[in-house]
């Protein structure tokens, strides 16, 4: 089940899904490329799943500007966050 902006916190693991068709191409390259820099910051990782076509994102305690970047695939870019 997708979780809501207030449930989407620091210090958790999640699962992140585009649905195939809802974002123009560009605008999943652009998805794909932010979801994909969150794993470039220290303490945190992002990890493509192909079996399940899904990203597995691992957010510390203290990750501001990943969990600020999660929030923005969810509600911008229209990704299905869930805890892992």
């Amino acid at each position: 089940m997708a979780l809501t902006k207030d449930e989407i916190t620091a210090g958790a693991t999640y699962t992140v899904r585009f649905e195939y068709g809802s974002l123009s191409s560009k605008r999943f390259a652009d998805a794909v490329r932010l979801v994909k820099s969150i794993g470039t910051r220290p303490e945190t990782t992002s990890v493509y799943v192909a079996s399940d076509k899904t990203w597995l994102v691992e957010l510390p305690a203290d990750s501001v500007s990943g969990l600020s970047d999660l929030r923005t695939l969810a509600y911008i870019y229209n990704a299905t966050v869930e805890r892992a």
